[in-house]
């Protein structure tokens, strides 16, 4: 017979949520789950601080903190100094390739979960017994729910978040070491995977920046 959570070992579990109105929700949910919560902080600077003093076995983390340090470097931080440390990324991302920016190193080990696909506590609880096992995992599998979705690459993706940030076609054709007569184009390709029609009437970029900010599970204005 298949042993329950109730019956593990309860690891010390970290929570780091830059909204502290959702940090006490989940970490008064795990507690009453059963959870061993030894730690809360709303960003990077005092989980650093708590980290360094509680020395826990898992950290449940955003990865947009809102902060210099997002919570991919920050379990970094943590994994260099603790490589046991199991890591669950509990964020609004859509889709991962969002969230891991190119040319940005990620923990070797983790559960990725999406926040608007949790239907109760016991799923974030058995997602910190998956990282306290040091497994990789991505779960609930989700379809894809739009065609340009699946047909994004990359370098469209990190193409997206330059045009997010309101970088102009030479500024990131600088970063993407690239000719600005590349970009343009690059962005014109971008345009019609995402299913976004000619109008001198909208701006292009404004509505790149929406669909940008849908598919980081961000609110859209």
């Amino acid at each position: 017979m298949r042993k329950s959570n109730v019956s593990r070992p309860k690891p010390q579990v970290m929570l780091v949520e830059n909204d502290r109105t959702l940090l006490t929700m989940l970490a008064n949910s795990l507690a009453q789950f059963g959870q061993n919560i030894t730690a809360i902080a709303s960003n990077p600077t005092d989980a650093i601080k708590l980290f360094q003093k509680v020395n826990p076995e898992v950290v449940v983390l955003d990865i947009d903190l809102g902060d210099s340090i997002d919570g991919i470097e920050l379990a970094n931080i943590m994994q260099k100094s603790n490589p046991k440390i199991g890591v669950v990324f509990l964020t609004s991302f859509t889709d991962h390739r969002f969230a891991f920016i190119a040319n940005k190193e990620f923990p070797k080990k983790y559960v990725y979960l999406r926040k608007q696909e949790i239907n109760n506590v016991k799923m974030v609880s058995d997602a910190i017994f998956e990282a306290a096992t040091n497994s990789q995992k991505y779960y609930p599998a989700r379809p894809v729910e739009k065609n340009y979705y699946s047909n994004l690459s990359d370098r469209d993706i990190e193409l997206m978040r330059h045009i997010s940030k309101g970088y102009s076609n030479i500024k990131i054709a600088k970063i993407l070491k690239i000719e600005s007569k590349s970009c343009e184009n690059a962005i014109s390709r971008l345009l019609k995977k995402l299913e976004i029609p000619p109008d001198k009437e909208m701006n292009q970029r404004v509505l790149i920046t929406q669909k940008y900010f849908e598919l980081t599970g961000r609110k859209v204005i």
